[in-house]
């Protein structure tokens, strides 16, 4: 990855508390590191804020090439238009039901579109950005 990269976070579906406490964490890590410039995500569900639209807009704005924008997603849609755009895509195989663990089925999905590395959540997000921008940090 290139000094400074990007992070969308792709959430869809209703929230959960395990959806929620995944958001917070992978939000409060990446504004820990220096190497994220910018963390984003769509306002609503409006046509205009489509996933799809959302990727190729902050590419377009920011004038980002692909492997500078992490997309961060649970579902195969936001993961599928980061690879069609050269982005790096992590996926989310959450257990929303026992809030905790992975969710077994989300894997082929995630697997099926793409994705390039499948977290189960964030707990261990100090890890994450180690592997994603080889970066260590200190704990808070």
């Amino acid at each position: 990855m290139p000094a400074k990269g990007n992070m969308l976070i792709g959430q869809s579906g209703g929230p959960t508390v395990v959806i929620n406490q995944s958001l917070v964490g992978a939000v409060l890590q990446a504004k820990l590191s220096k190497d994220i410039g910018g963390i984003y995500g769509a306002l609503d569900q409006s046509e205009a804020n489509g996933k799809e639209r959302v990727i190729q807009r902050i590419l377009d704005d920011y004038h980002l090439s692909g492997d500078e924008l992490l997309v961060v997603g649970d579902g195969p849609v936001e993961i599928r238009e980061a690879k069609a755009r050269g982005a790096i895509a992590l996926g989310v195989a959450s257990d929303e039901i026992n809030r905790s663990g992975w969710n077994l089925n989300k894997i082929p999905r995630l697997t099926k579109a793409g994705v390039d590395m499948i977290v189960a959540d964030f707990v261990h997000a100090a890890d994450l950005v180690q592997v994603l921008v080889g970066e260590t940090q200190e704990p808070k």
